[in-house]
């Protein structure tokens, strides 16, 4: 943003430098990142009299000017038409460097010698007009110095304002400022408006359809107007502001915003279908030329400023071609409004048109203050382009602001800032940024807020201002008076940090993704909308769409990284991530659960001429999980089968199971899903909730004596039905007698030739050890026929012979 030295200094009664300013500012948190002087160069300017005007022989466009500059009379060529004997012109003297760069020096033209030029508005910088010498006014002193009378005599200071600042978005906001930094007096403009016309209820007719989007708007008209150049001080604010000068209603609108800080616009008001102002979302399809030249296309997100057929406006954002102010306007309905910064801001960028109204709507405008914005403006084109302003104003507030008040403690201060700031002290830097004292006692004071200050909501951003004005550098050097403790991770870290290392040390790779995601992954995974993944959070105001909802579920990041990997050509991948997936609640934040997801493909070792390896399956990762959960201490862990999820194999998943608690799922992915990311293996993934796993674990650590007597191994082949888990048959064989079947282990399973259709043969090799005796073979023996039989009855299952 572009601030004026010298306007800063109208409005604030302060002597530091334009330097020096720039310190304060910067130091305060109003970085200024340059500072450009606009006289540079201009010391040789001065006001000149033509005192007589001849022409130069064998030339049909120069003249030879007698010129008085005060002190001297100069001849000087010219070759511009439009000046007389009598006009004050801005004289060049030798020496001088013009903005463009061009330096003035003595010089013979013709065979005649020239002792300077008279310049043009294009020359000095003031404006591209090119048809002739700038012609001064008869105010200007003949001999007075150019740049200052022109107002080039100033130093324009760009200042970076971070999005919480829109009050200093201004001069008067900078002003504010600079008036709490150096304790000087503020002079802020009061506008007067003499109201001549007609009642304004009377012309015209404004309806807010959505007062969510539109909080307040407010309008004034000025009729029987003349539109016409602004006076050159006006033009000169505006371009050392950074704005191109139009006419002076539209310059007064840009006037007011670089001034208070609020946009404005300005309408023909014989433009208007039926002299009415609809404040409303536009339709479908609805299209605008904007004052850019731009035709845009809106869409029912978007708010627009509306007559009674059409958008005459972006709202907030840029006026359309329709309704602008043309040199034949004679009535002008001049609106303030306050928009919604949000919708602002996403319409913006909707249709790639940022602009200095968007730029300030979108970080949020003085509600309040915008009524003077209007005055203001509706004064200076009165004053510019005549007319007569209507009787009374429009005014729209649907939901009346309410002040905040915070209050601020004395001892809160002293233990933040690290001094003790005395109350008077407290209460002088407060006043001084226009904030109010409403109530005052011991140790505590009462602050209003004011409008434009949107960014104080709390006791701490008070106490910021404190330390901004008071000076970070005046602030004394303290030590901490609190004791000083070492970091100590919770339980919950410390758990965290046991899983990765269990997992990391099985040979995974750790990941990490961003907890947003698109809401079309879950559609890849073909999620149906009943599923309880898709009950995800959405981003109000998301970056992007791939970054619009949080995720439910940490499969969508693992497969990007999968595909990341694949494509460059490393298929053995094991991969995880520990991170937070997000459930909605009825009120209050969403819920934050902590979730460990682990993915497996390709093959199982590196490739060696002596291990040719094989690839990863269903039992490698259920192998992993069960180690993790062993190394956890999470006993009695059960993958009991499953199909609840279509983006895994139906035959080859399962759930993840602690007595009643379901830790998590596991399984392969479908096939449809495989060929639908075009992954060239099998891949394995299972995803757990650890602190689900944090409540099952038991820490404490049992020790068993080693064995006296030896053990002895039994195998038995049983033949029963597909549908029979082998963990079922496992559990029922240890239970027939716990104190001497020490394990029993799968080590076969058959189907095909010799075993009925439907049927399957799972082999398991049984250990038998006793504790006080050696077993003999007629104990063992009889404990296996108790089992053969006890499988018949319970499972229907016969012996493989």
């Amino acid at each position: 943003m572009l601030i004026s030295y010298n306007w800063l200094r109208e409005l604030a009664a302060f002597d530091d430098s334009p330097s020096e300013i720039a310190a304060r500012l910067t130091m305060a948190g109003l970085e200024v990142e340059s500072m450009t002087a606009l006289d540079q160069g201009l010391n040789n300017l001065v006001v000149g009299q033509i005192l007589s005007k001849d022409t130069i022989p064998k030339t049909d466009h120069l003249t030879l000017c007698r010129i008085d500059v005060g002190k001297e009379h100069l001849q000087v060529v010219c070759g511009a038409p439009n000046h007389r004997v009598g006009d004050k012109v801005a004289v060049a003297l030798p020496g001088a460097r013009l903005p463009g760069g061009k330096e003035i020096r003595k010089a013979k033209i013709y065979g005649v010698e020239s002792n300077g030029m008279i310049c043009s508005e294009k020359e000095l910088g003031i404006s591209d007009h090119v048809s002739g010498v700038m012609i001064l006014g008869e105010e200007f002193l003949v001999g007075a110095p150019a740049a200052e009378a022109l107002g080039l005599k100033d130093t324009i200071l760009e200042l970076n304002v971070t999005p919480n600042r829109p009050d200093a978005l201004s001069h008067m906001g900078v002003a504010r400022e600079i008036a709490a930094l150096t304790g000087s007096l503020l002079k802020m403009p009061i506008p007067t408006v003499s109201e001549t016309g007609q009642e304004i209820s009377s012309l015209s007719h404004v309806e807010i359809r959505d007062p969510a989007l539109c909080m307040r708007y407010t309008a004034r008209m000025v009729v029987d107007v003349t539109i016409q150049p602004s006076p050159l001080r006006i033009q000169q604010r505006l371009r050392a502001a950074g704005f191109r000068p139009i006419n002076n209603v539209v310059d007064v609108t840009n006037y007011v915003l670089t001034e208070m800080g609020h946009p404005l616009h300005a309408f023909d008001f014989d433009l208007i279908s039926q002299q009415q102002i609809v404040v409303r979302k536009a339709r479908e399809g609805e299209k605008i030329l904007t004052l850019d030249g731009v035709e845009r296309e809106l869409d029912p997100s978007m708010l627009a400023i509306c007559d009674a057929e059409k958008p005459m406006a972006i709202a907030g954002i840029m006026g359309g071609e329709g309704s602008q102010v043309n040199g034949e306007t004679r009535r002008i309905f001049l609106e303030a409004a306050c928009f919604n910064p949000a919708s602002i801001r996403r319409t913006s960028k909707q249709i790639g048109l940022h602009s200095e109204s968007s730029h300030r709507f979108e970080r949020g405008t003085d509600i309040e203050g915008m009524v003077k914005a209007l005055d203001r403006a509706a004064s200076l084109i009165q004053e510019l382009a005549g007319g007569k302003i209507a009787r009374g104003r429009i005014d729209l507030y649907p939901v009346k602001r309410s002040p905040l008040e915070i209050p601020i403690r004395q001892d809160h201060v002293h233990s933040i800032l690290g001094f003790d700031m005395a109350s008077d002290e407290i209460n002088r830097i407060l006043t001084s940024l226009s904030l109010e004292i409403a109530e005052k006692s011991e140790g505590k004071t009462v602050v209003r807020i004011p409008s434009f200050r949107s960014d104080l909501t709390r006791e701490i951003d008070l106490i910021e201002e404190l330390a901004r004005i008071y000076g970070y550098n005046r602030i004394p050097s303290t030590l901490p008076h609190s004791l000083m403790t070492s970091s100590e991770m919770t339980s919950a870290q410390k758990w965290r940090v046991r899983v990765r290392r269990i997992i990391a040390g099985l040979g995974y790779q750790e990941t990490i993704h961003y907890s947003f995601h698109n809401p079309k992954d879950l559609d890849d995974l073909n999620i149906g909308d009943e599923d309880p993944l898709r009950l995800q959070i959405r981003i109000r105001n998301p970056l992007s769409e791939d970054q619009s909802v949080l995720r439910s579920t940490l499969l969508p990041g693992l497969i990007r990284t999968l595909q990341y990997n694949l494509k460059r050509s490393l298929p053995d991948i094991r991969i995880f991530e520990i991170g937070h997936v997000f459930e909605p609640r009825n009120s209050g934040l969403p819920l934050e659960k902590n979730h460990l997801s682990v993915m497996i493909t390709g093959k199982d070792k590196p490739l060696g001429w002596d291990m040719p390896g094989r690839r990863v399956d269903f039992f490698d990762l259920k192998g992993d999980l069960e180690e993790l959960l062993d190394r956890l201490g999470i006993g009695g862990v059960v993958f009991s089968p499953q199909n609840q999820f279509p983006f895994l194999h139906p035959k080859k998943s399962a759930w993840i199971e602690c007595g009643k608690t379901r830790l998590g799922f596991m399984g392969e992915f479908h096939p449809g899903i495989l060929k639908k990311f075009e992954l060239p293996d099998p891949v394995q993934y299972g995803e757990m909730d650890l602190d689900l796993c944090l409540q099952e674990t038991d820490d404490s650590v049992s020790y068993e004596v080693v064995p006296h007597f030896p053990s002895v191994d039994r195998d038995i082949a049983l033949i029963l039905a597909e549908e029979i888990s082998c963990a079922e048959v496992q559990e029922r064989i240890r239970s027939l007698k716990p104190d001497l079947i020490r394990e029993v282990r799968v080590f076969d399973l058959y189907k095909g030739k010799h075993i009925p259709e439907g049927k399957k043969s799972l082999a398991f090799r049984i250990r038998f050890q006793a504790d006080d005796r050696t077993l003999t073979d007629p104990e063992i023996n009889k404990i296996r026929d108790r089992i053969a039989a006890e499988m018949g009855k319970a499972f229907h299952a016969a012996l493989r012979e």
